[in-house]
């Protein structure tokens, strides 16, 4: 598993953060996910449902949402008005998918937003992290799951 410091590296440049989610993605195994960061039962359950091409447009779909989401949570003001939108979609993602890790810094930003502003650059690093951890999830499925 990759340390924060090596994570937040990669966190300055959105753009190069997705070449490292694709490279990353083809050695990290989905069992070092089970537990507290990820529960695949969400994805097996929707995997089950569907037809092979339209989980992976899904799956695309929702890697593409978070991308954007976590690129307006750079992007903005830092203000409750601007980060509560961004939360509630990424609470609305990582509980859909199983991403445990995602949702309780979600959760943990959208406290500190409501209740200590002195400590929101913080929170935002750990969605940052968790945003990151979810995306080498979702792409490594994808590809464990199409072999």
């Amino acid at each position: 598993m990759l340390s924060n410091a090596n994570f937040l590296t990669y966190l300055r440049d959105f753009e190069s953060r997705i070449i490292f989610y694709e490279t990353v993605a083809m050695c990290v195994s989905l069992d070092a996910y089970d537990g507290q960061v990820f529960d695949r039962r969400n994805l097996l359950r929707m995997q089950g449902y569907l037809d092979p091409a339209s989980f992976r447009e899904i799956i695309e779909e929702f890697s593409a949402a978070l991308k954007g989401r976590l690129r307006d949570l750079d992007r903005s003001e830092r203000s409750p008005t601007d980060i509560d939108p961004v939360c509630h979609d990424l609470l609305n993602f990582a509980g859909t998918l199983g991403l445990f890790e995602l949702k309780a810094a979600a959760e943990h930003l959208s406290v500190t937003i409501n209740h200590d502003m002195s400590k929101i650059e913080a929170a935002i690093s750990d969605v940052r992290i968790a945003g990151a951890r979810a995306l080498l999830i979702l792409v490594d499925y994808l590809n464990v799951s199409n072999s």
